[in-house]
């Protein structure tokens, strides 16, 4: 025999109602905004990894020295001015610095390498390899803009959400022409 219910209240359906905004809010904070926050500084920092690697890859290819700063000069701040998110950090002169930089190929032992911020004065393809190093430092804006006149969302600092992160990156590729250090 089954028994019918004559009470007009359900039991059940009052708390799932009441606990609803809480548990959206409680979605939105512990799963939606980070994953918001991680996917837009993931793209920011790969931006500053492809523009890092083209201006390495234009002064590698440079038939001199100098040529090879101001080409990678012009390609760092022709793919920078593209995103407003990211800036250059000046320092040591320079938000982004070109090196050459020589390694022994019998390597035994200890890696020794020296690094040259100016044109070499001679080279040997015998006994070195050589590379172009293109090191950059870039402030990244973060995903809650305007933030740092105004303080900070919920009292927090956290960088690449509310505060903006300060990253640096280096590529290194070979120096296609040896002859284009001593120019």
């Amino acid at each position: 025999m089954r028994k019918w219910r004559t009470s007009k209240r359900s039991p059940r359906g009052g708390g799932v109602i009441a606990e609803f905004p809480a548990g959206i809010f409680l979605l939105f904070l512990g799963f939606f905004f980070p994953m918001l926050g991680l996917s837009t500084w993931a793209y920011r920092t790969l931006f500053v990894y492809y523009a890092t690697r083209d201006a390495c890859s234009v002064a590698a290819k440079s038939p001199s020295h100098a040529l090879a700063v101001s080409n990678a000069d012009r390609i760092w701040k022709r793919d920078l001015g593209t995103w407003t998110e990211v800036q250059e950090v000046p320092g040591g002169g320079a938000g982004h610095q070109v090196f050459i930089v020589e390694r022994p190929i019998n390597q035994s032992g200890t890696s020794t390498e020296n690094v040259y911020s100016a044109r070499l004065k001679s080279y040997d393809t015998t006994s070195n390899v050589y590379l172009i190093r293109f090191v950059a430092t870039t402030k990244i804006a973060p995903l809650i803009g305007n933030l740092e006149s105004t303080g900070s969302w919920l009292n927090t600092k956290i960088p690449g959400f509310t505060a903006p992160f300060t990253l640096q990156t280096t590529h290194e590729e070979f120096v296609e022409d040896p002859d284009s250090l001593t120019n």
